[in-house]
């Protein structure tokens, strides 16, 4: 094709028709572009692939992901997070900047997180299974008072503060945690387990939760 391969490249996706910026890919000969099955992606020099993908998503209004610079053997794996991140934008676990761009490099704990949605969704039942039998409202509540007590260790009028509920609601909630969860609770190797798999869960079970 004649491209200049720079030595890293960035990689950004949108979910757009090729048709509506046709000028606008031809105005950047420097940036490779192709669609399939709905999906435009460009690869190219990083600066010149972040310009690109923000006029775009000014033109469409759709949003695009943008990769941090690889090396170009790595491509591959970028193109892979972009279309991650579109999809948890699609799940309300991330959200696009006002330029309508989702950076992927301000959201790699949830791209690792995430790699494997089904690995993910077994391993987390198998660690969650006692808020599985929870009602689904109940449930969240649970999760989040779970989630930031975990990380915070707190008392329950700052952990009432942060999820703004009365402090007593607290309390019944980190019973009832204590109640099903039992050891795991005070065991290091099983928190940090339970850890990963609230940060992954929790937002999900949030986002169905308001939908229903």
């Amino acid at each position: 094709t004649g491209w200049d391969r720079p030595d890293e490249v960035c990689v950004a996706t949108c979910r757009t028709a090729g048709a509506e910026v046709t000028d606008l890919l031809a105005s950047a000969p420097a940036v490779l572009s192709g669609q399939r099955r709905g999906t435009l992606t460009l690869i190219g020099a990083p600066c010149a692939v972040a310009e690109l993908a923000g006029d775009i998503t000014a033109r469409t209004g759709q949003i695009a992901a943008l990769s941090w610079a690889v090396p170009l053997s790595d491509t591959h794996h970028a193109y892979r997070w972009c279309k991650r991140s579109l999809t948890m934008v699609d799940e309300g676990l991330v959200a696009a900047g006002e330029d309508g761009v989702v950076p992927c490099a301000e959201h790699q704990s949830l791209l690792w997180m995430h790699a494997d949605p089904a690995l993910r969704r077994h391993a987390n039942q198998e660690l969650l299974r006692p808020l599985f039998e929870e009602q689904a409202r109940h449930r969240v509540a649970l999760a989040e008072t779970m989630l930031l007590w975990l990380q915070t260790r707190q008392s329950a009028p700052a952990l009432a503060k942060v999820l703004g509920v009365h402090e007593q609601t607290v309390r019944y909630r980190l019973r009832r945690l204590k109640t099903i969860f039992r050891d795991q609770l005070a065991d290091p190797r099983d928190v940090v387990g339970l850890l990963a798999a609230l940060e992954s869960s929790a937002p999900l079970w949030r986002c169905k939760a308001s939908a229903s």
